[in-house]
């Protein structure tokens, strides 16, 4: 009961924040066991705070991250990557060499 309820006021803070186009969202001392895939909606959101949620956090061990890998193509990874982190400090530089070579 008390992890419904956590898991509603948590859905209820990522709809606010998706409605808002809030940039930072706090879901601390909720007692959340999982994060929620509502939080894939908050496509603005930079900062997501989840402090003292002790079990949302578990020990990665090889199995797990195979598991987690083989959720997800490659391809929608390099697109996530792409879109949320950007160019690489590389591959930024690797550019402008290249653009560099090309205007000399």
């Amino acid at each position: 009961m008390a992890r419904d309820n956590a898991y509603r006021n948590a859905e209820k803070k990522i709809e606010e924040a998706r409605r808002t186009g809030a940039t930072e969202l706090s879901l601390s001392r909720m007692g959340l066991t999982d994060l929620l895939e509502s939080l894939g909606q908050l496509t603005q959101l930079q900062i997501l705070t989840v402090h003292t949620n002790p079990t949302l956090l578990h020990a990665s061990t090889p199995e797990s991250i195979r598991h987690d890998f083989a959720a997800i193509s490659f391809k929608e990874m390099r697109n996530w990557v792409s879109q949320k982190l950007g160019k690489t400090l590389a591959s930024k530089r690797q550019t402008a060499y290249q653009e560099f070579r090309n205007a000399a």
